[in-house]
């Protein structure tokens, strides 16, 4: 059946409503914001891990950037067999992050098998995609619970150094850094609870400028 046969001829499903100019923006900003956030992460991750130089640190960093805008491009505009032309942003995964500190660290393979690595994993992952759809049925709500689940606690070691202040940070660990990131998620837990509408739906934006202005009272204009 179609999804639009049962509702009204002046309607639309909540999928295809378009929001006002304004609110487009907004979210469109907070969208962009936690994106660039994940997507910096990791190459941070894996050139701190490695011991990388700065210029190549930066050189992940760019190239991250270039492939999620890429990405992006496709998912939202679509050809023939790719993208799901839907308004979505692609970021980076932190679930290939042990592999690749582990190719990474070994002084046969380096960054070199890990751009080798992650052509050969993407190929496969486009030849296995069509496949996907068809596997749903074994993917039920309380298995991919348990997966988001896990990715997120195997996180929560990146959350806490950067909270921390980050890795190499002379002042590591320091209460001003713990507090300041408890304060922001304290802030975000209180507007999703208590907040409505777009509101709510901007509470990380409002996390993230909320964080940057405690930052900035706190004297610590670095991070």
């Amino acid at each position: 059946m179609n999804h639009k046969s049962y509702l009204p001829a002046d309607s639309r499903a909540p999928v295809d409503e378009v929001l006002p100019g304004a609110q487009l923006t907004l979210l469109g900003l907070q969208h962009v914001l936690v994106m660039y956030a994940g997507v910096v992460t990791a190459p941070l991750v894996i050139g701190g891990a490695l011991g990388l130089a700065r210029q190549e640190i930066a050189f992940l960093i760019s190239a991250a950037l270039f492939v999620a805008g890429l990405v992006s491009l496709i998912q939202t505009v679509g050809f023939r067999g790719f993208g799901i032309k839907l308004p979505v942003m692609m970021g980076v995964s932190f679930t290939g992050v042990g592999p690749m500190l582990a190719i990474g660290a070994n002084p046969d393979l380096g960054l070199n098998g890990i751009y080798g690595s992650m052509l050969v994993a993407g190929l496969i992952g486009i030849f296995i995609s069509p496949l996907m759809g068809r596997m749903l049925r074994f993917f039920p709500p309380v298995v991919m619970g348990t997966e988001i689940l896990m990715v997120g606690l195997s996180l929560m070691t990146v959350s806490a150094n950067w909270a921390a202040g980050g890795i190499g940070n002379p002042e590591y660990g320091a209460l001003r850094y713990i507090g300041i990131a408890f304060m922001v998620l304290l802030f975000i837990l209180l507007v999703v609870k208590y907040a409505r509408g777009l509101v709510a739906n901007m509470a990380v934006l409002m996390g993230i400028i909320f964080g940057l202005a405690l930052s900035v009272f706190s004297g610590d204009r670095r991070r």
